[in-house]
Order: structure tokens, then sequence, then C-alpha cells
């Protein structure tokens, strides 16, 4: 994750006066924990499969507490991470049960902590603070740790702790993602987030239409929200080698403060929408500063000169780049020459290195961040950086594409890394936010250079059945499954990822003559994602009672859309898109999009949704030319429309 990326914290001094009273504190006096009798322990051990031990409970709480005093202008910020959590062992020679350890950041502080070891028929053992040893991690942190023996299945051991964030100013706590299972068993877990009632925050769908189900409370007497999540009979996670990761089979809790404020005093705003989120990433896309210094030309010229294909060279220049320039986690350099000069960069400067050396060299690319299947459901409404991790580059060789991630180091040719295929990515182009598009690609272990052939591509002359010739229809692949934007409350909470649609891969990028939009009158670009045939996402709210292509296309991805007509009311543009709802029961994305030009609201009649430029292109020449009017034009997609 880039820390760095974080929007400024913003500092005015003006007097304010904001204040909240904390809701949770902690306890030191534990209450005793009633001891499990042997048909206790025989009855958890049957429930949850002969586990290790079980947790009785385990509860976490993370709060935000803050004021401004009248005669101060600098806000009094506090947060707290507070643990409680007792659980039942079962197997006394496991080491994971027998001992306690925490790791601590350095900038943050363990204030309290208080253990407790009840053998059965015993009164128990307590600890504190003070019985921990403590020793510094390889990364500066502090390692607080206590071991005690465990003799009698059915022990209990509770833990609690209470630590308090340092440095929030320059590292604000402002994201967290919590695990809601965990290596044991839980009979009940309970997670608590607790902010200021002024504050804005977002939490991340788990899966398609699914939000993850909490309670929110509004404390308007301590001025606090209070979101709650509770579950009991918890099973253990369980990881396998090629088995789902967690994000994708459990439940978690990922939220980010969109908006934080006390007063005037301090101020924060996440980006609001993807346009905006993909500002801080444009200066790594090939088209900035010195992005073509000539130092990057002649090194380049000297590297491919003799090369005698374009798949050559690119082999060459990430060969360059593997054995000569340095990954380093630092934000230092602010130009592509800088990382050639000194031989280092973080791995955003390495991709756009690369980017500008095949641009250098005649070889079409897009940079592309690339968001890991292991961090789950690609959320389209959470605008987060946790979701788009990796940066890559889609390159275009020969009608194929490949993707290259110079910033791993690895060797060429090997397969792409399983979470990455299938998975979203962003295109980030010199003036920011490019669309998204998804990563086709084989299972394996990780590599840089993977070419994507094209398997499943239904051929483009193929007649699709129930299709008028003068509706027409796109590839049934390549397609990129569009999540669902709905946010609404969800009864369920369903933590499986949604269907991965798979297809081929796009041609060569190279520039296309796109057509003028005649009510904009400027040029545009194209992208496409269908929804794939026969996979309908599980849906809790009641049926729309619109048009059933309404809404197929995805407004908050981005990309571009032909379009066929435009009306000026919506029921005119509704009666003629209705004639396009066979491509919508074929699987190809229909919809009326609003928009306004010259100051009058126009209603465009829009067919697919195109994650490349050549997909749109060859669509249109092949399949699309007996069906799309002459005059059909491509429009860029708002999220607004």
């Amino acid at each position: 994750m880039r820390s760095s990326l974080l929007l400024p914290i913003l500092f005015v001094f003006l007097a304010a006066c904001n204040t909240t009273e904390r809701v949770v504190h902690f306890d030191s006096e534990q209450s005793s924990v009633a001891q499990l009798s042997a048909n206790d322990v025989n009855a958890l051990q049957s429930k949850y499969g002969n586990a290790d031990g079980v947790y009785l409970k385990y509860n976490e709480t993370l709060e935000h507490n803050v004021s401004i005093a009248f005669t101060s202008t600098i806000p009094h910020w506090k947060f707290y991470k507070i643990v409680d959590r007792s659980y039942a062992v079962f197997n006394t020679a496991s080491p994971e049960l027998s001992a306690f350890t925490l790791e601590v950041d350095d900038e943050d502080k363990l204030e309290q902590a208080t253990i407790q070891v009840q053998v059965p028929g015993s009164l128990g053992t307590t600890y504190t603070k003070d019985d921990l040893t403590v020793q510094t991690g390889a990364d500066g942190q502090k390692v607080y740790s206590l071991s005690y023996s465990i003799a009698e299945p059915g022990t209990i051991v509770s833990e609690r702790y209470e630590i308090t964030m340092g440095d929030l100013e320059r590292n604000p706590p402002v994201a967290h993602d919590v695990p809601l299972q965990y290596s044991l068993p839980a009979e009940q877990v309970r997670f608590q987030y607790i902010y200021p009632i002024w504050w804005q925050v977002d939490i991340k769908n788990l899966s398609l239409n699914q939000p993850l189900e909490y309670e929110r409370i509004e404390d308007s007497e301590r001025r606090k929200i209070i979101l709650t999540y509770s579950n009991e009979s918890v099973p253990a996670f369980v990881e396998t080698q090629n088995g789902p990761y967690f994000k994708q089979s459990a439940p978690y809790f990922q939220l980010q403060v969109t908006n934080l404020s006390m007063g005037s005093a301090l101020r924060y705003n996440a980006p609001e929408d993807w346009t905006e989120f993909a500002k801080d990433y444009k200066q790594y896309a090939v088209g900035e500063g010195d992005r073509a210094a000539r130092s990057i030309q002649r090194t380049t010229e000297n590297l491919v000169g003799p090369a005698s294909s374009d798949l050559d060279r690119v082999e060459i220049i990430l060969n360059y780049i593997k054995d000569n320039i340095v990954l380093v986690d630092n934000n230092k350099q602010k130009s592509f020459d800088l990382v050639l000069s000194r031989r280092e960069g973080n791995t955003y400067m390495i991709t756009g290195l690369m980017q500008s050396m095949l641009n250098e060299a005649g070889i079409d690319s897009e940079f592309l961040l690339i968001h890991p299947a292991y961090e789950g459901y690609f959320d389209p409404d959470f605008y987060s950086e946790d979701q788009l991790q990796e940066p890559a580059l889609g390159v275009f060789v020969d009608g194929e594409q490949y993707y290259v991630l110079p910033g791993r180091q690895r060797s060429l040719g090997e397969a792409l890394p399983r979470y990455f295929a299938g998975q979203t990515a962003m295109v980030i182009t010199e003036e920011g936010f490019g669309g998204f598009t998804e990563v086709f690609g084989g299972q394996g272990g990780g590599g840089d250079l993977v070419a994507v052939a094209d398997n499943t591509m239904t051929p483009p002359n193929t007649p699709v059945s129930d299709v008028p010739s003068n509706s027409g229809v796109t590839q049934q692949t390549p397609v990129e499954t569009m999540p669902d934007t709905n946010t609404g409350t969800s009864t369920t909470v369903d933590v499986t990822p949604p269907p991965i649609s798979t297809g081929g891969a796009p041609g060569i990028n190279t520039p296309v003559n796109v057509p003028t939009d005649p009510v904009q009158g400027d040029p545009v670009d194209v992208v496409s994602t269908e929804p794939p045939v026969n996979q309908q996402p599980v849906v809790t709210e009641p049926a729309p009672t619109g048009p059933e292509w309404e809404g197929s296309i995805k407004t908050s991805l981005g990309g571009f859309s032909w379009v066929v007509a435009s009306r000026t009311t919506l029921e005119e543009a509704h009666e003629l898109a209705n004639e396009y709802a066979a491509l919508y029961r074929a699987g190809i994305s229909v919809d009326v999009l609003r928009g306004e030009s010259r100051g009058v609201v126009r209603y465009r009649i829009a067919i697919g949704q195109y994650t490349s430029r050549s997909l749109a292109e060859e669509d249109k020449t092949t399949r699309l030319n007996t069906v799309l009017p002459s005059d059909a034009w491509l429009l860029r997609i708002e999220p607004t429309m």
C-alpha cells in the first residue's frame, strides 16, 4: 500500500470546539470465567471438529475520541484498540495456545494488559503488562510475550489489552481491515467501530449485492456513531494451498473514513470517485514531465537496436530493468530518468520507467493497477487504494496482450500469479482514470510477462439465435463481470466471491479513427464490458419494475459505449431502447444514459460497455457492421449518467 498517497491532512488554525466522550473503556478487573466441565469440553470438541481450542468470545473495539478546548485550536485526538478474548484449550501441546504474543508498532503504545489462566478446579493465575517480556522486532516494533504451561484440557485463557496509536496527524488511522474469522473457531464474535458523529465512513461490500450486516447506533449524548458486528458459532478458517483466499470465503470488516474533521482544526477527505482516486497515479503513466528524457531514449535505442521482433524488444527491456534497477520502498524518485540514473525506484516508478522505454521502442502498452484476488470482491463504490495494489503493464504485441510486472523482478515467461487472473484492473493514462478492464490469463506462480491466449472467443461471424439482424450483438468474450453498485442493506451475509467471467485478450491497442460525438462534438475513445450470458447475481432486493435491460451498463466503472441514437425525453429513449431488448437477453449491455449538451438534456441509447479500443472497433467492423447504424458513435461513460 502506498500510504504516502493518502490525501494530506490540512491544518487550519481557527477556533473550534468539537468534543466526544469515550464509549468503551478498558476494564483491568477481569471477572472470573465460568469453568468448563468435561461434558462442556466434549460438546465443544464435537461441535468444532476436535479443534485445538475454541474462542469462547472474541471482542474487538476500535474507537476514536477527540476534543478541542476553547483555549486551544490543536485537537486532542486519541485512537484506542481494545481486545477482549478468551479461549478454552483442548490440545495442551498446541504452542499457539500456551503463549501470549503481541506486536505493537514503534509509535504506538501498549497501555494495559491483563491475562488470566484458569485451570479447571482452580481460581486461576493473573498476569499484567509488567509480567510481559518486551523485545524489539526486525522492523522496530515492540514484541510483547508471555509463556504459560497448559497442563489440563478445559483450561481457559482470558486476554485483554489496550493499545493507543501515536502520530495520528502524520499517519492518520483512517483505513481499517478487520478479520471476523480466526484460526480457532469462536462461540461468539463481536467487533465495534466507534467514531465522532460528524465524520463519514464507507464500508466495503463482501460480495456482489451483499454488504456486511452490522448495527449502526447514533449516540447523540456522547456524539459518537457505533457500528457493531456480531456473530455466533463461527468455524475456524483453514487456509489451503490452492483454496480460496481469506477474503473470498471469510467475513471481514473493511472500512475507511471518507470525511474527517474536528471543527476547522483538522480535516481529511478521501477520494469521492475513481476519477479523483486516479489523479495520484497519473504521474506514473507515460506523458508527463521528463518521462521521455534523453537518457531513456539513448538507453532504449542501445538496448533494442539489434532486436529482431517486438516481443524480443519487450524481453530485452524487462531483463535490463530486472538486472539493473533495484526495487526500494520509497517515493523519492519523481521522474523516470532519475530511477534510471540512480538504478533504484519503487514499484510504481519502475513500472512507469518500463512503459516509457517500451514507448521509445515503439511498443504499445497501458499502465494498470490490478485488484488481487486475495483482497476479495472488487467493490466499485469503495474508493480505496487497498483494492488496487499492484502496478503492471498491459503490453500489446502481434495481436496478443501480455502482462508485465517489472516491479516484481521476476523472470520472463512464467505464468501470471493466480491472484491476478480474472481480476479487475484500472487503466491509468496521462490524464488519470482510463476506465476498467479485466486481467485474463492462466493460473500459476509469479511471473512478469504472460501471453494471453484467446481460447474461448466466439468467432466473429457466429450467429446468435433470437437476435434480429437490426439489433446486433457484441462478442460473448472477452467480457468483464461488472459488479453491481447496489449498496442497500441486505438481510443475508454471503461471503462467497462473485463468479468470474473468462475470455480472450484484446488485440494491439493501436490508435483508431474514433467517430465524433455529433452532440458533444468531442472525439471519444472506447472500452467494453458486457454482462456474461447466463450469469445472474443473487439478488436479495425486490426485482426492479423498469425495463429488463435498465442498469446493465455500470456507470460507476466508466468505460465507453456505442450510442445508436439520442432523444430529448426518457419515454422516447426507453421506447427505442426496447427494440434492442433481444441484445440484452443475449448478454449484451443495453441502457439509456443521461447527459447534457449545450444546456439540453439528452437520453442516449447505448449498446455495450467496452474494455479496449481494439475490441470496440473489431466488434463494429465484424458482427456489428450490419447492426449498428452508420452514424453510431462512441460515448465516454461518466458515473453521473
